[in-house]
């Protein structure tokens, strides 16, 4: 990879993820660490001591990062993000220079061996340099106390490379110098803008918020509530009318047929009126109808015959009369069932609540409602005495 392209890899900025980035524990990239860290001794630096000792140091961390990658994906995803994806291409170009395949096998056939030496070095120090970024968020993050061991490892490389800050090319130095000045201040700036902290950012405005819409939501259940309680009223008022809407509706049945019947017993009146009515005045037009006719005592015996009919005729009308009497009566005590039904529900609850003394405040509005029908409207029950009228009533048919 070249110099270019790390740069900007490091340059770049990304907001966190919700969750880790899998990245060192992938097989791919832990292939190419694993090789990394089994390269023998640098080419073209055998008598270079500080190189080898950098390539050394190198190796050790990318080592450390390969032996557990997913503690290093966990504590480290600022530099994955920024820097991960040109680390590892980083890695693979060196060990192709170091052994001389792909781009080191090119600069051979080239026959520039100065050109190899020149990218071995400036691999190695990126390589170097990101390393030190690695351990610098690792340690920025690590908890103490969790693998004491590596983290004491990893401290000793840390002193090392920052006591020979000064010792190191000006190339290096920027580099590091980059990740001792800059990278702790965008490690914050990274986590600051994570989920959980931006939550935290929130909360008041998110207290605000809730607060508001629980003001709200307190309104609109007490508003309900209010129209709940008239259509509870309103249902009430409409199951207090359908209660007894049953028994109104029988009587109103039975109160069609009395009518019909009422209605056949005034037709036949006016026809038994008529034919009670006709004879006699027919009997009566011819008698006077002739002047030169006097009125004899024969007369009166022919009149006897019309007079025995019109005693009957009487006879029957008397019987039609009663029974249309009695039908007019017993409508009347349907339309007074039919109008208790309508109220009865309401007269029970404002019994209640003025305490009546009665065990059961229905028992007179029984006795009227399924008591029969009496012909006699003289002895129809009302519904102030109806236990007494009841009463009378057994009396008069039991004849007690």
């Amino acid at each position: 990879m070249t110099k270019g392209s790390l740069t900007e890899a490091t340059d770049t900025h990304h907001t966190p993820e919700k969750k880790w980035l899998s990245f060192f524990c992938t097989l791919e990239n832990s292939e190419i660490m694993k090789l990394f860290t089994t390269l023998k001794s640098l080419p073209f630096f055998e008598h270079d001591k500080q190189m080898n000792e950098r390539f050394d140091r190198a190796k050790r961390i990318v080592n450390i990062i390969n032996s557990n990658p997913e503690n290093w994906d966990q504590w480290v995803p600022y530099n994955i993000l920024n820097l991960g994806k040109g680390f590892i291409a980083q890695l693979k170009s060196f060990s192709e220079l170091h052994q001389g395949k792909g781009i080191g096998a090119a600069l051979d056939q080239s026959g520039t061996e100065g050109s190899r030496k020149k990218a071995l070095s400036e691999d190695l120090d990126y390589i170097y340099s990101g390393c030190y970024r690695f351990i610098c968020e690792y340690d920025f993050f690590q908890r103490d106390g969790s693998n004491e061991n590596v983290h004491s490892e990893l401290l000793d490389l840390k002193k090392v490379i920052e006591s020979e800050y000064l010792d190191v090319e000006r190339h290096l130095q920027g580099l590091l110098a980059h990740s001792v000045i800059f990278i702790p201040t965008q490690l914050i700036k990274f986590y600051l803008q994570h989920e959980n902290i931006l939550a935290i950012k929130r909360y008041n405005e998110n207290t605000r918020i809730a607060s508001k819409l629980n003001d709200n939501w307190t309104k609109e259940i007490e508003a309900k509530e209010k129209v709940v309680a008239e259509l509870k009223e309103q249902l009430e008022d409409v199951s207090h009318g359908y209660n007894f809407v049953g028994l109104h509706k029988g009587f109103a049945r039975i109160t069609e047929n009395k009518e019909e019947e009422r209605l056949v017993l005034t037709f036949a009146m006016v026809v038994m009126a008529f034919i009670i009515i006709v004879p006699l005045f027919f009997e009566i037009w011819v008698l006077f109808s002739n002047p030169d006719t006097q009125f004899k005592i024969d007369s009166f015996f022919k009149l006897f015959p019309l007079v025995t009919l019109e005693i009957v005729l009487i006879y029957f009308f008397r019987i039609l009369l009663v029974n249309y009497r009695s039908v007019k009566a017993q409508i009347l005590q349907l339309e007074l069932r039919k109008t208790l039904c309508e109220f009865i529900q309401k007269y029970v609850d404002y019994s209640k609540e003025i305490k009546t003394k009665e065990d059961n405040p229905l028992e007179k509005f029984e006795n009227l409602i399924f008591s029969g029908l009496v012909s006699d409207s003289e002895k129809i029950p009302s519904t102030f005495d109806g236990i007494d009228q009841l009463t009378q009533l057994a009396k008069a048919v039991t004849g007690k």
